[in-house]
């Protein structure tokens, strides 16, 4: 669920079977998750049995791949590197493939794939930053106004490989750039 006016990011619904599942919230530091959270569980009828909450260590620009402490060498990866893409919050994916870079870095590879990776996280940085800027009118006419080719195309593309997704998706639907920039001007 989308609404930004309490969060910039979304509601999440997981089932785990016809009466349970997990429900979680997205949010920026600072907000009042718990009471956000309670809302949503009664407007949707729901009754929560536990609460766990967890920060999430995002991508941001300028984390380094590399850094040299007392003559040691550091490769942070997954959580510890922020190597979590910000448009879904997730990074397994991404994780596993700063895992991969730091063995290629470790054996003495060229960073080809660190900054291929860091180039995919700059993409999702750059799509949360126009995000955040879009109110549920934004979202309705995004959504909503996806065309046949655009829809073909997200079907297609892996969230984790938005910098090729990215471009074909334009692509498919050049009206989502005026979009961007509209929400990035307001």
């Amino acid at each position: 669920w989308l609404n930004p006016e309490q969060t910039p990011y979304f509601y999440w619904l997981i089932p785990e079977s016809p009466l349970f599942g997990v429900l979680g919230l997205a949010a920026e530091p600072g907000q009042p998750i718990r009471t956000l959270l309670d809302q949503f569980l009664d407007r949707l009828g729901l009754e929560p049995l536990a609460y766990q909450g967890a920060r999430v260590a995002t991508y941001r620009p300028g984390l380094p791949f590399r850094v040299v402490r007392d003559g040691w060498t550091i490769l942070p990866i997954g959580d510890a590197g922020g190597q979590v893409k910000v448009t879904t919050v997730g990074g397994t994916v991404t994780g596993l493939w700063g895992a991969v870079a730091a063995v290629e870095a470790l054996v003495g590879s060229r960073d080809g794939l660190a900054r291929s990776l860091q180039m995919e996280l700059l993409v999702h940085y750059l799509i949360r930053r126009i995000l955040h800027r879009f109110t549920l009118g934004d979202y309705e006419r995004l959504l909503f106004g996806l065309s046949d080719g655009a829809v073909r195309t997200l079907s297609r593309a892996s969230r984790d490989a938005m910098t090729r997704g990215a471009l074909r998706l334009l692509l498919a639907q050049p009206d989502l750039l005026r979009q961007a920039i509209r929400a990035l001007l307001r």
